[in-house]
């Protein structure tokens, strides 16, 4: 492996003894004007010994030394030299006309003009392509429209007002909104049948009716007056829609779409087009809006409560605010910076340098970031008593009038803002004097010469000696701001440090004496709080070497910002490994991601990022100086504060899978109510069983717990890191373990356990959340198949040139979004079958090897495509739901032979945008779970608006079920039939037969089969539309990138696709009209919408059971294309809720085992379209009733050791 380079930085020019305008041409300039940097630059890429750097060392010294004799030389004959023709130095520039040049040629490129754009977050170009007629008309007509033309500068100018010229229609279709309508030519067929526009010569667009001709040649200002007040009776304004993501334009949308047609949805934007959280939207009438306002209660957004009014009613409090001076009218011209700004300038100067800002004079001008003649140019006149300069770096020096004798930290400074270094152990010829670079300015010389007799001249920033190199510690590692009068922070004199140290409690607060200060500032050029900070010390090694061995490294940089590092305690040893090494490379980047560690046995990953920190008072028995301390976090009510209720509280904490006896050896006991004082634990005491002596302490009494139950991990400065245990995945269902990252964005656990090809997960304590109304899913472990977008994580589809080639998701998918927004916790993504086709395991998959699943013998076929979804919420019960996909029965058929409630929902119940399509016409976005009552919150947060009906159908119909019980299975099926009977007080089961019904009722131009009519419905449709939607965008884009070659595809879909290639494109939309003939005729005849009971009947058919065994190991004939019709297939095409629920399990003998193995036995439920909710309560009321029972993880669904899960880690 080749040796690693040094990184190498940008000198920054405000740190740097060379002046910008002064060329640099030889190595010879380069050592005598920074000897320190000539000897980094030529370090080997692999470090030094000790010997060797001592040697270096020396080299350095006595290369200065003769640099510095060489000048004083030359200083010496400068006289000489100093006979300079008199005309040529009258004509040379004044010193201002040159300091005037020096700005007008500045380098603008270190300050680039604020980006606005970057603030629209809404992403109009996410829809999923489309050739819809309506929708592009729809899109089209609104731009032309009088809600938008005159609102609109750019196509106004286009169609020149009242002109009304035409418009090209490839114009209209580069508009981000419009690219998703393809192709070209169905957006030009579309707007042929337009009401509203003509479709005229060479493909371009005009209203028919032009804009009043009284508007003509009148500035836009007036006409869009005209226009605002007709809209402004039919308008409203709407707030409290929070921070704009990529679809929150789409989503207002849909939002208003709920209460009526509406002509335009105005995202309200700031000057720097950030989005202000609140919209004007406009109806199609006056009426439709004052529905909308009288609403009782008003609408939501998100369970959040919004301010509604309208229009004019906003705009005439806006106006009286204005009258009366509670806010002030923004104008063209007027800074907004200062708006509202009261204070005199001297007052904002003033405070403003002491919050780390520079600010200058107005108008024009050098010298300053804002100009100024007089002020912020030429500062020289204001400056001459202050009596500082600047020294290599362009660090201010700054002289004092204190006495060089006694303490400067008490002489110079009254805040700890800036403290000056301590000269009191320094003498006026220090090692920094000393080893001060040569290539200082002879400027920097005369003001060190300036100050008067009994002056000392101490610089903020003083280099130590030649032992002593940079280390540069960047973005990640830095993230606080270093605000100050001069804009940096000076850590300063040991006494500050000994002092600072006590008073934090890091240490007894005794500095070694041969401990020196380091020294921190910023660069005045990082003003913005988000930007990356350089923080740069000057230290010798056994600051570095005492800082890191007591692990204060960190904490010792943080406590002296403003806004402290993040605790590095865990990873100091890591820190003081590559500070170490910092010291010869000279530059540093240190990206914390976190930890693991055992606690007992178990496994635990610990953030980087501490979730928050509590006093240090009272802790220091329970910190460690060297380790992270496990400690619990326990909430009581005051009054009822006894050791007895705190021991009840912690025996139920036992029942928490993350939490163990461990993390008793501290409790933090938070109070809430009154009597807290007369009740406060402290002291040491037994909370649990195996009599584990606790430590308590009491951290809180604000009556509000701030801090949520649960295990913690305690540093050694009151940090407290929220673990997550780390579980194995051993059945193979995750492809990527999750964490979540800042940003509400997601990131790839950075953990493993020991074991084959088994990543580890990530889970956090249950005991952090608390399940509401607004957050049912609190908690809620949740995996996500791969097709489904999640911020910041790559979307793989099964296939793995697909994921190597798109970069992470900018955005989560509307499925995904949903469930976090009702408080799911995502612990990863779980396996697909290669883009969510139909493949048998180990035969077809190629790209990645098939989940377990781990019923029976462990051998059999978990189903597809929701492969990983089925087999981990039957393997793992630390999972407590999946997120899947039905197209053509991908959900259905794993809960089927894993025994698991799944669902194929109405089609079209939520959107899915950022998923992966098969068929947009089939696919819909479903769960695969134990829990009959986590399903159905799960079903309340994913279909917002479906009805939950409590009253059931008194009808049953079964389709292909069992009529006697020849089997364990069909003698379970026919039980739980009898069972349902009962409990509906239905009447006799009605056994349909679909051939006879279709015969009888079909529509007169269908065909007499239903096998002839759907016989290739589906693959048409899913070869069809994935091809057009999938496949070609991707072929194309990864033969641009890869010199025209094709990404790898597993056989299933491949041989899918091939059979669409087959197929004119007329055989799409025939495809589509078999379909549509099939559904209208199913929910018209067999399974009706009822106003009581939501649907008139249930239809059961069974599924699953030894019957079906598939073994993985087995040698199979190549993929084939899905033809047919099956029972399966009925919901797929009648687009109406199909759930599956296990009702026992029966017994096979295995070939694998040579044993007697279970296997799960279920049954599927289908009702009329959009009766989804009434399944949902159906089925847990019927689990209430004993009726169905919740399975287990394991081998069988009674539960079972999973044959490979013994002696496995971390499970």
């Amino acid at each position: 492996m080749a040796d690693p380079k040094p990184e190498t930085i940008e000198p920054d020019p405000s740190s740097t003894g060379i002046a910008k305008d002064i060329p640099v041409n030889t190595a010879a300039t380069i050592e005598e004007s920074n000897p320190t940097a000539a000897a980094n630059s030529k370090i080997e890429t692999e470090l030094p010994s000790t010997d060797e750097v001592d040697k270096a060392i020396a080299e350095v010294e006595s290369r200065k030394q003769q640099i510095q004799a060489a000048k004083e030389a030359k200083a010496e004959e400068a006289p000489e030299q100093k006979d300079v023709d008199t005309d040529a130095a009258q004509q040379e520039p004044s010193k201002r006309v040159q300091e005037g040049q020096r700005w007008n040629n500045r380098d603008r490129d270190n300050k680039p003009r604020p980006d606005h754009k970057k603030n629209y977050k809404s992403d109009l170009t996410s829809q999923a392509e489309s050739s819809d007629p309506v929708e592009i008309r729809k899109q089209v007509e609104f731009y032309f429209s009088d809600s938008n033309l005159p609102q609109d500068k750019f196509l106004f100018s286009k169609v020149q007002g009242h002109d009304n010229l035409p418009v090209s229609i490839s114009t209209i279709h580069s508009f981000k909104r419009m690219r998703h309508f393809q192709p070209y030519s169905a957006v030009v067929e579309a707007l042929k049948e337009s009401a509203t526009l003509n479709v005229v010569e060479n493909d371009q667009i005009q209203r028919k009716t032009p804009l009043p001709e009284g508007l003509k040649d009148k500035p836009m200002y007036e006409i869009q007056k005209v226009f605002e007040d007709e809209t402004m009776k039919r308008s409203v304004y709407v707030k409290g829609f929070g921070e704009e993501q990529p679809s929150t334009q789409f989503d207002i949308e849909a939002f208003f779409a709920a209460y009526g047609s509406t002509n335009s949805v105005r995202l309200r934007r700031g000057h720097t087009k950030l989005f202000k959280g609140s919209v004007f939207v406009e109806f199609d009438s006056e009426e439709t809006q004052k529905k909308f306002l009288s609403l009782d209660p008003q609408p939501k957004w998100r369970d959040q409560d919004l301010i509604i009014k309208s229009k004019k009613e906003y705009c005439d409090a806006k106006v009286e605010d204005i009258k009366a001076g509670r806010v002030k009218a923004q104008g063209f011209g007027e800074k907004r910076s200062q708006g509202g700004d009261k204070r005199d300038w001297k007052t904002r100067r003033d405070e403003d340098q002491r919050n780390g800002q520079r600010r200058g004079g107005g108008g024009k001008g050098f010298g300053s970031h804002k100009g100024g003649r007089g002020r912020g140019g030429d500062r020289r006149g204001r400056d001459e008593g202050r009596k500082y300069g600047r020294d290599e770096r362009n660090v201010p020096m700054v002289a004092t009038t204190a006495d060089p004798d006694k303490d400067v930290t008490k002489a110079t400074t009254t805040t700890e803002d800036a403290p000056l270094k301590d000269d009191a152990n320094q003498p006026s010829t220090s090692k920094a004097s000393e080893i001060a670079p040569d290539s200082a300015s002879k400027k920097r010389a005369r003001e060190e010469s300036e100050p008067e007799e009994g002056q000392a001249s101490k610089k903020l920033d003083t280099k130590i000696n030649q032992q002593y190199s940079e280390v540069q510690l960047s973005t990640k590692v830095v993230i606080g701001v270093a605000r100050g009068a001069l804009g940096y922070r000076v850590l300063a004199s040991k006494e500050i440090l000994t002092r600072r140290l006590a008073a934090l409690s890091l240490q007894s607060g005794t500095v070694p004496d041969d401990i020196e200060p380091l020294t921190v500032y910023r660069s005045r050029s990082y003003r913005d709080k988000s930007a990356a900070l350089r923080v740069t010390g000057v230290a010798n090694a056994s600051l570095l070497t005492w800082l890191s061995s007591c692990r204060l490294l960190p904490a010792y940089l943080g406590k002296f910002l403003d806004e402290s590092l993040p605790d590095l305690s865990l990873f100091s040893p890591i820190v003081s490994l590559f500070v170490f090494l910092g010291l010869h490379v000279s530059a540093l980047s240190l990206t914390p991601t976190g930890a693991t560690l055992l606690v007992g046995d178990l496994p635990y990953f610990i953030p980087a990022a501490p979730y928050t920190t509590t006093p240090a008072q009272g802790l220091r028995e329970l910190q460690n100086i060297n380790v992270l301390s496990p400690v619990t976090v326990v909430t009581i009510a005051a009054g009822n504060a006894t050791i007895e209720t705190l021991r009840s509280i912690v025996r139920e904490f036992a029942k928490d899978d993350v939490w163990n006896t461990a993390f008793l050896k501290g409790v933090l006991v938070q109070y809430t109510g009154s009597g807290y004082g007369a009740n406060k634990f402290s002291g040491t005491t037994s909370l649990s069983a195996f009599n584990e002596s606790s430590i308590i302490v009491p951290i809180g009494s604000n009556g509000s717990s701030t801090i949520p139950n649960g295990p913690y991990f305690l540093s050694s400065i009151g940090a407290l890191y929220q673990p997550y245990r780390l579980y194995s995945d051993f059945a193979g269902a995750f492809t990527q373990p999750l964490v979540p990252s800042p940003n509400d964005t997601y990131t790839a656990l950075p953990a493993a356990l020991p074991g084959i090809e088994s990543p580890a997960i990530a889970v956090p304590s249950r005991l952090y959340y608390t399940k509401t109304a607004s957050k049912p899913l609190a908690g809620v472990r949740t995996g996500i198949k791969d097709i489904y977008d999640i911020a910041g994580v790559k979307t793989g589809n099964g296939n793995r040139a697909w994921y190597g080639f798109y970069p992470p998701a900018t955005a989560n998918s509307v499925p995904v979004q949903r469930l976090i927004d009702a408080g799911a916790v995502l612990v990863g993504k779980m396996k697909t079958s290669q883009f969510a086709n139909g493949e048998m395991a180990t035969a077809d998959w190629v790209d990645y090897h098939s989940p377990f699943n781990p019923r029976g013998d462990g051998y059999q076929d978990p189903s597809s495509s929701s492969s990983g979804p089925g087999a981990g919420a039957a393997t793992y019960p630390w999972l407590d739901l999946t997120l899947g996909s039905d197209t053509g029965g991908s959900i259905r058929g794993p809960s089927q032979v894993q025994g698991l409630f799944g669902n194929r929902p109405t089609h079209g119940l939520v959107a899915l945008t950022g998923v992966m399509p098969l068929a947009p016409e089939l696919d819909t976005a479903g769960f695969l779970c134990r829990d009959p009552t986590i399903w159905k919150a799960a079903g309340i947060a994913l279909y917002p608006k479906l009805p939950f009906y409590t009253s059931y159908p008194r009808t049953i119909q079964t389709l292909n079920f069992p009529t006697t019980a020849t089997t364990e299975a069909s003698r379970l099926a026919l039980s739980f039939l009898s069972r349902l009977q009962y409990f509906l007080r239905a009447k006799p089961p009605i056994a349909l037969n679909l051939t006879t019904a279709w015969a009888s009722s079909r529509p007169a131009s269908a065909p007499p089969s239903l096998d002839t009519l759907l016989n290739l419905t589906y693959p048409i449709l899913i070869s069809k539309q994935q091809t057009r939607l999938v496949r070609d965008p991707f072929y194309a884009s990864y033969a641009t990138a890869h010199d025209g070659r094709k990404p790898f595809v597993d056989p299933a879909p491949l041989v899918r696709w091939t059979f669409g290639d087959t197929f004119p494109a007329s055989a799409l939309q025939e495809a589509q009209t078999n379909k549509t003939i099939f559904m209208d005729w199913f929910n018209t005849n067999v399974l009706k919408n009822d106003s009581q009971s939501c649907s008139e009947s249930l239809l059961l058919y069974t599924s699953g059971g030894p019957s079906n065994t598939s073994y993985r190991n087995l040698y199979k004939g190549p993929p084939t294309v899905p033809t047919g019709f099956s029972t399966g297939r009925i919901s797929v095409f009648a687009e109406v809720p199909d759930v599956v629920v296990p009702v026992g399990q029966a017994g096979y003998q295995s070939s694998v085992t040579g044993h007697l193995e279970m296997l799960p036995v279920t049954v599927d439920l289908m009702a009329a379209k959009g009766c989804d909710g009434m399944l949902f309560n159906l089925i847990q009321d019927l689990t209430a009733a004993g009726i169905l029972k919740a399975p287990l993880t394991g081998q069988t669904i009674a539960g079972g050791e999973i044959l490979l899960k013994r002696g496995m880690v971390g499970l």
